[in-house]
């Protein structure tokens, strides 16, 4: 029901209560003072007819008196008189429909008696009834004026008013904070109005201050995860060069045989196969380079863009631990992928999911002694994410890069991944790589827990959302 209308029912439903109380208490004074003037004209009456009764008594006897009582009777017919012989007189009241008073003969009358006086009450019972069929007529009048006057006021000075706040309350809801709600009124609802327009101007103008923020955030991590794959790029060039070198000294004692026309047609023909082969190998690993250090989108655009996409999470392991190989192998590290019964798939985008694994795989690699193995397995879990209150348990693709070295410090498992904190050697690491691969992680709904023990390595597991079925 509305506010209007509850309104209404409420000053209907008051104002005739209030008319009912004042009708009752009209009605019972009314009654008291119809029954007090009826009593005062019988007690004369009573004395009169009982002056005239002892008279007849006195001069003639009873039966005299019995007929004068029938002359007074028969002058009034609304009122009865009777000669009562004998006995103490009765109480005054109402009895049936009719009122009873009664009075004692005087004292010079020669006989004891009672001289009882009765008029009927239908004059006083239709006086109520008309009176209370006006009650009723003026009643219903003034409540359906009440009603409709209510209705109309209450309409316009708060139904209106509140429609129009709850609505533009539903679109602050929404996110529309514009056009402000117009209320002329000068009261507590007009000033409600006016505070809330108020209040989306400054919504409005802290979501522009905090998407300007956002921005310029988006646009520092981007810059701050482009410097750091680029760093990667810079220790894998060493590798590089080895994995280049091979095919390239292939492909020049090959062109040198060509060159001094050693061999025959189908010679020559299988050296132009060795230098092709030789030339896609080393393509392909200048490709991967690059496709690695030309980045990715930025945090907002994997948030809002690409969590849609599927991403085969074993293979994206096997192309980074290939990636990396040269530089596992420089320093005599190997990498092992475990094979999984069946692939799991993730959501996210492939360029962030890469970069946040290989700078997993290069903090495991550096952290390994010489001979060491890093392992990484995938697998699919249900977890609690870390990060979230109240937030139910539910499936999530893990990447667990498992290392053999020395373990973190006691006291630094808090810092790991600020950006900046490093415990290598100068020239080893600017302290990037966790604090990137761990804000990729949180852009796409996971995070990296860590599970690391002094003298028996760590483990690094990358938690993304796993994708659907």
């Amino acid at each position: 029901m509305k506010v209007a209308a509850k309104l209404a029912w409420v000053i209907v439903a008051s104002m005739c209560a209030v008319i009912a109380a004042s009708a009752v208490v009209r009605w019972r004074h009314d009654q008291e003072i119809f029954e007090d003037d009826m009593a005062r004209d019988h007690v004369a009456l009573a004395r009169y007819a009982g002056g005239a009764v002892a008279q007849a008594l006195q001069s003639h006897g009873p039966a005299e008196a019995a007929l004068r009582v029938d002359r007074m009777n028969q002058r009034n017919q609304e009122i009865h008189i009777r000669w009562i012989p004998g006995g103490p007189p009765r109480p005054s009241g109402v009895r049936g429909d009719r009122f009873y008073s009664y009075a004692p003969l005087p004292p010079e009358s020669p006989e004891p008696g009672t001289i009882e006086v009765s008029e009927s009450l239908a004059r006083e019972r239709a006086y109520m009834r008309a009176d209370f069929q006006q009650t009723i007529i003026v009643t219903l009048v003034m409540a359906t004026t009440a009603a409709l006057l209510s209705a109309l006021l209450g309409y316009r000075l708060i139904g209106t008013p509140l429609s129009l706040l709850a609505k533009k309350a539903h679109q602050v809801g929404t996110g529309q904070l514009q056009p402000p709600v117009a209320l002329p009124q000068k009261d507590e609802l007009g000033e409600l109005a006016r505070e809330m327009n108020v209040m989306c101007e400054r919504l409005a103008d802290s979501n522009a201050r905090v998407a300007a923020e956002s921005q310029a955030r988006a646009v520092a991590l981007d810059a701050l995860r482009q410097s750091d794959r680029l760093a990667t790029v810079g220790k894998l060039a060493a590798g590089l060069a080895h994995e280049l070198g091979t095919p390239l000294n292939v492909v020049a004692a090959r062109a040198a045989m060509i060159a001094a026309k050693e061999g025959g047609p189908d010679q020559l023909a299988s050296y132009g196969r060795i230098i092709e082969a030789q030339a896609e190998r080393m393509n392909r690993i200048v490709r991967q380079l690059v496709d690695f250090a030309r980045g990715g989108a930025s945090p907002l655009r994997v948030r809002v863009a690409t969590m849609a996409a599927e991403l085969d999470l074993v293979e994206i392991a096997r192309r980074t631990s290939a990636l990396l190989a040269p530089l596992a192998a420089q320093r005599r590290v190997s990498i092992h992928v475990g094979e999984g019964s069946a692939a799991v798939a993730g959501r996210g985008d492939v360029a962030q999911v890469e970069q946040a694994l290989a700078n997993l795989l290069a903090n495991a690699i550096q952290a390994s002694p010489p001979r060491g193995e890093v392992d990484v397995g995938v697998d699919l879990v249900r977890a609690t994410p870390p990060h979230g209150i109240g937030e139910p348990e539910r499936a999530f693709a893990r990447v667990s890069v498992h290392d053999q070295g020395p373990g973190i410090v006691p006291g630094n498992e808090a810092r790991i991944f600020e950006p900046f904190f490093t415990t290598r050697e100068v020239g080893d690491g600017i302290g990037l790589g966790l604090s990137v691969a761990y804000g990729i992680a949180r852009d796409h709904g996971g995070w990296i827990a860590v599970d690391s023990q002094p003298g028996q390595g760590s483990r690094f597991s990358l938690f993304l959302p796993a994708a659907a079925g």
